[in-house]
C-alpha cells in the first residue's frame, strides 16, 4: 500500500467549512458521523458501513455491529455515534434526535474538510487522542508498527472512509494531528523510512510534504484499499 501526504493538510492552510455539533456524550473516547445519502451508489460500503465496530471491546463487537447494521438498513441522514469509555457499548443518536439534545461535543473544520475531500467520502470517525482509536486496534497486525507509534503520539486522529470515482476500491483517509510542527514531521519521518517494511506498513510521502506537515502541525495519510483487503480487515474477530 502507498500514502499520500500534505494535500488535505495544504486546504487546511486556505480555508475551513463550517464546524459539526455532536450529540453523543462527552465522554465519549471515540465518536463521529456515519452520512447514509452519501452511501447510495457505493459498492464498498456495505461492507464498511459497520467497521466502526471494530473499535469495540472484543466481547461486544458482535453486538455492536449488529447494532450498526439494523441501525444502517432502517435510517436516513446523518447518524451520530459515540462509544462508552470502556468500549463496551456505543450510542447512536439519529439525526431527527438531534435537536432535542445539547451539543457535547465538535467536529472540527479540518476534520469536516478532511471528509468533503475524501471522493464519496460517508463516514467520520475521530479520536481524541489518537491513542483511543488503538485501545482495541492494537493487535490487529494490518495495522503496521510505526503507525501504531506515530498514532499513539497523536494529539487527535480523524478516520475517513470514501470510494474511489469507478467504485472498484474503498478509500482511507487518516489525519493525525500533533501539537507541533517539529512532531509532526518527526512522525512523518519515522512511516516514510519504514518503505519496503511490511510488519512496520511504510509509506511514501508526496514532493513538499515536510515543509506542508511542519506548516500544519498534522501528518495526512490516504490509502486504497482493494476488495479482498477490506474482507480481511472488517471481520469483527
Amino acid at each position: 500500500m502507498g500514502g499520500a501526504f500534505g494535500l488535505v493538510a495544504l486546504l487546511w492552510l486556505v480555508v475551513f467549512p463550517s464546524t459539526y455539533a455532536l450529540h453523543v456524550a462527552p465522554t465519549s473516547p471515540v465518536f463521529g458521523i456515519i452520512d447514509l445519502p452519501a452511501t447510495s451508489g457505493l459498492t464498498t460500503a456495505p461492507r464498511l458501513l459497520t467497521s466502526v465496530a471494530l473499535l469495540a471491546a472484543p466481547e461486544t463487537r458482535r453486538t455492536v455491529q449488529t447494532q450498526l447494521e439494523k441501525t444502517c438498513q432502517t435510517s436516513a441522514g446523518k447518524i451520530e455515534f459515540g462509544f462508552q469509555p470502556d468500549f463496551r457499548a456505543l450510542e447512536i443518536i439519529l439525526e431527527n434526535e438531534r435537536a432535542a439534545r445539547p451539543p457535547t461535543k465538535v467536529l472540527p473544520s479540518a476534520a469536516m474538510l478532511q471528509l468533503s475531500n475524501t471522493p464519496h467520502g460517508y463516514l467520520l470517525v475521530r479520536a481524541e487522542p489518537g491513542k483511543n482509536l488503538l485501545t482495541t486496534l492494537a493487535p490487529r497486525r494490518w495495522l503496521g508498527t510505526s503507525l501504531r507509534e506515530i498514532i499513539s503520539q497523536a494529539s487527535a486522529a480523524t478516520v475517513v472512509l470514501g470510494e474511489s470515482d469507478d467504485h472498484q476500491q474503498a478509500i482511507l483517509s487518516l489525519a493525525l494531528e500533533f501539537a507541533t510542527g517539529d512532531q509532526a514531521e518527526a512522525a512523518l519521518n519515522l512511516i516514510t523510512s519504514k518503505q519496503g517494511d511490511f510488519d512496520a506498513l511504510g509509506f511514501v510521502a508526496q514532493p513538499g510534504a515536510h515543509t506542508l506537515t511542519r506548516q500544519s502541525k498534522a501528518v495526512v495519510i490516504r490509502v486504497a484499499l482493494a476488495r479482498e483487503v477490506i474482507t480481511e480487515a472488517v471481520r469483527t474477530r
